[in-house]
Formats: structure tokens, sequence, C-alpha cells
């Protein structure tokens, strides 16, 4: 791919993204609060379990904030004006409007970076990871949540299939598909250690119309038709009430001891 294309792409990505936010804040929290795994966790309480004791957890985007209950000394980061205005009607301050690849943190002061849901839609996925590792203090850790393929159920699978099928696709698309298989090399780039790596399977209800509608709101969907858009729904809804499996990975990595970043 040319430059001038991938700039282009990323680009487009950008806006498309911005636009599902402006238009959907708090379409994420709401989906994946109501989504429980085999042990009635949601993936928030999932990712908050190696969260560092104490210290500053510095959430890089966050949304509208639901790792904030999680946390004692929560800070949300965030590109999205309308999600962080709605972080803070409900409550969960401090905020600050700024890209995951310059943090406004000094070098060495936050115990946990959380990246849930948002290294697959940042614009520079590696220098998220770098910034991350700059702020950590020694011993700290950043706590990844990142999008499956499994476990899934047979019947997630034709539910997919048919969600897919509507959309006119072959998978759900995200500006870095990639980023878990590139992971594990970015953070050892910057003396970050994995320590955990799990998937587990989230079940959303789908119990209506507006279940189905929900689900699709919250897709990243450039370039699809509006008709196409319209059918997804439409889709899911044919095959009846149930729960659609969300495979998610979380990944949980250490700063070393010595607190030193190396970068190739």
């Amino acid at each position: 791919m040319s430059r001038v294309r991938a700039d282009r792409r990323a680009n487009g990505w950008r806006a498309h993204v911005e636009a599902v936010h402006d238009a959907n804040a708090g379409v994420t929290e709401e989906i994946l609060t109501r989504s429980r795994d085999a042990h009635g966790f949601d993936p928030y309480a999932w990712v908050a379990q190696d969260i560092c004791g104490d210290g500053p957890v510095v959430d890089v985007g966050c949304g509208s904030g639901p790792m904030a209950p999680h946390c004692r000394h929560w800070i949300g980061v965030d590109t999205s004006r309308p999600e962080l205005h709605l972080a803070t009607e409900r409550g969960r301050q401090p905020v600050m409007l700024a890209s995951s690849d310059r943090l406004p943190f000094d070098d060495g002061v936050v115990a946990t970076v959380l990246a849930v849901m948002s290294l697959m839609v940042v614009d520079d996925p590696a220098a998220s990871v770098r910034e991350a590792a700059r702020v950590l203090r020694p011993g700290g850790r950043l706590l990844v949540l990142l999008p499956a393929e499994r476990p899934r159920t047979s019947a997630d699978t034709l539910r997919y299939s048919a969600l897919l099928a509507a959309l006119g696709r072959r998978s759900l698309p995200f500006p870095h598909p990639d980023i878990a298989r590139h992971l594990p090399g970015l953070l050892a780039d910057h003396d970050l250690a994995i320590t955990a790596d799990e998937t587990r399977r989230f079940a959303f209800p789908l119990r209506s119309g507006a279940d189905a509608d929900l689900l699709v709101r919250s897709l990243y969907l450039p370039g699809i038709a509006i008709w196409r858009r319209s059918a997804a729904p439409v889709a899911l809804r044919c095959l009846g009430h149930g729960t659609l499996g969300i495979p998610l990975r979380r990944i949980v990595a250490s700063r070393s001891a010595s607190g030193r970043s190396r970068s190739r």
C-alpha cells in the first residue's frame, strides 16, 4: 500500500471512529456492561482484577468512563468530547482531552495504564504502547482488552454469519485488526513483560429489536451502505431471542523493575 493511500485510509478511519462516538457516546459501555462471562463478570470487572492496588490509574481511550468505578485514583483520557462529557455527567472525573500517543504525564508516575477496547482504533498503537511504558512506574502494569475471534458457541457462529452476510462483510472491521498479533513485540520493545494472556466469551442478551439495533450501532462500519446497516439488526432478530457471544482478550503486562524503556 502506498504512503498516500495509507494516509487516506488512516484519515478515513479516524473520521469514522470520531463520528461513531460523537453520535453514540456511551454505546460501548452499554454493550459491555450488559455482557457477562461464565463467572458473572462483565469485561470491565474482569480487567479490574489486575489493577495495581494504589497509585494513579490512567485510562487511555476511556470513553464514557466505565472503568472509573473500579479504580481508586482514576484519570480518564480520550479524544472524544462527547464521550468525556458523558463521563463527567456520570461523575467520573478527572478527565482529559488528549491523545494516547501524547499523554500529559511525567515519566514513571503511573501505577496502571488501561487500554480497554482502544488499541485497535487509536491512530498509532505502537506510539500508544511507547507512551504507556514511559509514564508507568517500575513494576507498573499495562492492562489491554481487545476483540478476539474465540471462544464462540455454534449459536454465536450462526448469528455472526447472519450479521456479516447482511453487512456484506467477511469480518467486523477495525483500523488495526492485527494489533493482537503485533502486541507482544511492541510490549517487549519497551520492557513490558506479559504476565497474563487470556480470552473469554461474554454473552450479550438479544431479547428485543432494540438490543439488536444497539449492537449494530456499536460497530465500526465504514463504507457500509445504509440499507445494509438497516438489514443487519433484522438479520439478528430473525434468529430469535438468545445471546451473542463477544469474545475478548485480556493482556496484562508489567514494566520492568529497572524502569527502562528501549526502542528499536
